[in-house]
């Protein structure tokens, strides 16, 4: 399965995604159009890029907001204010991201020049 489905944000960020050299989390809400049309584009295409990047996605409707101020922070330093929200992250640091829906020139390009970073 080229996205790993992210059930426990918090957990998969400390034991699975600050740990890779190339990390891209796709930050999505099933509600939204755009959303769901960047989401079907990325697993269109991710399998191009499997070699250098690994993906993770996160339904920002099932991340536990009550209560857990270091995942607030965290999500802040994320940069998670909208969706469809794609971060690159290395190594637990984000690099850059980008906000809203690419087309699928735009989004090859992207993700091959993260790729090289």
């Amino acid at each position: 399965m080229p996205i790993s489905k992210v059930s426990d944000f918090k957990a998969a960020w400390h034991s699975e995604i600050i740990h890779h050299e190339r990390a891209v989390v796709f930050f999505f809400a099933t509600w939204s159009p755009p959303d769901k049309m960047l989401g079907q584009l990325l697993e269109k295409i991710i399998p191009d890029f499997e070699d250098k990047l690994k993906f993770f996605s996160v339904d920002i409707d099932e991340i536990n907001w009550e209560n857990e101020p270091d995942i607030q922070a965290l999500l802040g330093m994320l940069r998670l204010y909208t969706t469809p929200l794609l971060s690159l992250v290395k190594h637990g640091e984000v690099i850059t991201d980008s906000i809203g829906y690419r087309s699928e020139t735009d989004l090859r390009e992207m993700l091959s020049t993260w790729a090289d970073q």
